[in-house]
């Protein structure tokens, strides 16, 4: 009990005590704040495909003749 009074009291002394905080202390937690929502808007940007859009279809195959040769084309007389 007798803790339990004490812990009581120190929450009501806290209640009672009056926070001062620097004008700039805000400032700088303010914008922690909106950096860290928008950083957080990022990733989710990233992490996200736009709704609505299609996927990019696959690039087409070459049609080069190295391409259909399945290997190098021999160049010049090597024989």
């Amino acid at each position: 009990m007798e803790g339990r009074r004490l812990q009581e009291e120190e929450q009501e002394q806290e209640q009672r005590e009056v926070l001062l905080i620097h004008s700039q202390v805000r400032r700088i937690k303010r914008e922690d704040e909106e950096t860290r929502r928008h950083l957080l808007k990022l990733q989710l940007l990233e992490t996200r495909p736009a709704a609505g859009q299609e996927a990019s279809p696959p690039a087409s195959r070459s049609l080069s003749p190295l391409r259909r040769a399945g290997s190098a084309i021999p160049v010049g007389d090597w024989a």
